[in-house]
């Protein structure tokens, strides 16, 4: 299992190490040495003992203290390390551990950094933007939390997320209760519509693991799935490469499994996401929605103790009854 990563080019350290009087350099620092592995996009044999002295003694600073986190030259690593120049297939090969990773990068010849920023599926901070990235990764008070107020929620509704959009490939949903199918349109509809708006034709794969409830009259699945991916592409773009997927299981999902898990952040609930009932009207017993920072590693590893859950049910879905399993069978954390 993994942390956040930070892959980061040279020039784009100097330049964060150079912001000092950029508000909230510190907590960024603090966050960057305690909580991401850190990969330079360099070797040490590129740091030149008389030009990058300064680099050297910064580096000095920002490498040492850093708890469980690790830092990782190009040199003893390499195929950990997305190739370059960036391109509009950037994230096409990723690994997990990648497409949750956030890339502080200047312009190489032929780089795209424009173009994959647009289209929201990772992270990415280009020359003289490393703060602002990273302050991405925190809430108000440079927290790793944050709760959406029940007020916000009945005023807002669904919307009350959209200021925390972030960028993602994929969206891994567990709720027993989120594909009663009276309430999509005021709840699953809308919600992952506003997760997934944070690009322009992007690709984004949505898996929903929820319980089987229904015996007699089915849904008609891939009718669900075709207006999900309709609502998504609203949002998106025509053009956004929707991938969805149910795993529906007869028991054994927690009361208290309610949880969403993105490449950067995990959004939980003290009830059910149906938080509207067949009419619109706010019904749920939760007081907020709480969003988790990924970037913490704490964080991190509980979603990765989730995602492996998740797959563990998966499988044993495929053994016992691969019919539960309905759609594209997408996605960048389960393997179907």
């Amino acid at each position: 299992m993994w942390v956040m990563r930070l892959y980061i080019d040279k020039s784009n350290l100097i330049s964060l190490l150079s912001s000092r009087d950029i508000d909230g350099y510190e907590d960024c620092i603090r966050m960057v040495k305690k909580q991401l592995d850190v990969y330079f996009y360099f070797s040490k044999k590129d740091l030149d003992k008389d030009k990058d002295q300064d680099l050297i003694t910064m580096m000095s600073a920002f490498t040492t203290g850093t708890g469980n986190s690790k830092t990782v030259f190009m040199d003893t690593a390499a195929s950990e390390y997305p190739q370059r120049p960036v391109k509009g297939n950037f994230c096409s090969s990723f690994t997990p551990e990648q497409l949750s990773s956030i890339y502080l990068l200047s312009e190489f010849p032929d780089d795209k950094l424009d173009f994959v920023k647009e289209r929201g599926n990772v992270l990415v901070g280009g020359l003289k933007n490393e703060i602002n990235t990273l302050r991405r990764l925190m809430f108000d008070d440079y927290q790793y939390t944050c709760k959406i107020r029940e007020s916000d929620l009945k005023s807002r509704g669904w919307d009350a997320l959209q200021d925390y959009a972030m960028p993602c490939t994929d969206i891994l949903m567990i709720d027993r209760y989120i594909l009663s199918v009276d309430t999509l349109k005021y709840n699953i509809y809308p919600l992952l519509r506003i997760i997934s708006n944070c690009g322009n034709n992007k690709k984004i794969n949505i898996v929903i693991v929820a319980k089987k409830f229904y015996d007699n009259n089915e849904p008609n699945w891939d009718e669900i799935r075709k207006t999900l991916k309709s609502e998504i592409k609203q949002e998106c773009g025509s053009k956004s490469g929707v991938n969805v997927t149910f795993v529906l299981l007869p028991q054994n999902i927690s009361e208290h499994d309610r949880t969403i898990i993105t490449n950067y952040v995990r959004i939980h609930s003290g009830d059910s996401f149906v938080y509207f009932n067949s009419q619109g009207k706010y019904i749920t017993k939760s007081h907020h929605l709480q969003l988790d920072s990924l970037a913490q590693a704490f964080n991190q590893e509980l979603a990765n103790e989730v995602i492996k859950i998740v797959q563990q049910k998966t499988n044993e879905a495929n053994r016992k009854n691969p019919d539960l399993i309905i759609g594209d069978k997408v996605c960048s954390f389960i393997q179907f």
